[in-house]
């Protein structure tokens, strides 16, 4: 039906002009899903306690961390989101393998797999609490 024919007497379709006609419900398309490529930056925190012997012991018996390298204390003693995110690709790569041939689980698996990778470490900071 075009905005011409909407003016017909014998049209089911209100009389209106051209533009409310362009802005009707009825003329409105969908648009079909179109893959974009981003960039997705994220800000995490976590506390957590690591445990080292990398400290000096000062003449107060108290322990001195001052030189301490945190940022090598934490890449050595924990597991960052990178290495979560490849642990779970393994448990993943796994369990795809033991759905073949339920499409929907395959399907969402793969899914969970694609978001685990590419992933970058752009900035990584440690400092005691």
């Amino acid at each position: 039906m075009s905005y011409n024919n909407s003016r017909n007497t014998k049209s089911n379709y209100p009389t209106m002009s051209q533009s409310e006609w362009d802005n009707a419900t009825w003329n409105d398309r969908e648009n079909q899903k179109q893959g974009f490529e981003v960039n997705v930056a994220i800000t995490m925190s976590r506390d957590v306690i690591i445990c080292t012997d990398n400290y000096c012991v000062s003449d107060d018996n108290e322990p001195n961390t001052n030189y301490t390298d945190w940022r090598e204390e934490y890449e050595n003693n924990c597991y960052a989101i990178p290495d979560l995110l490849n642990e779970l690709e393994i448990y993943l790569k796994k369990d795809i393998e033991s759905s073949k041939g339920n499409k929907s689980k395959e399907r969402r698996l793969n899914e969970l797999l694609e978001a685990c990778q590419g992933w970058n470490v752009d900035e990584l900071e440690v400092e005691e609490l």
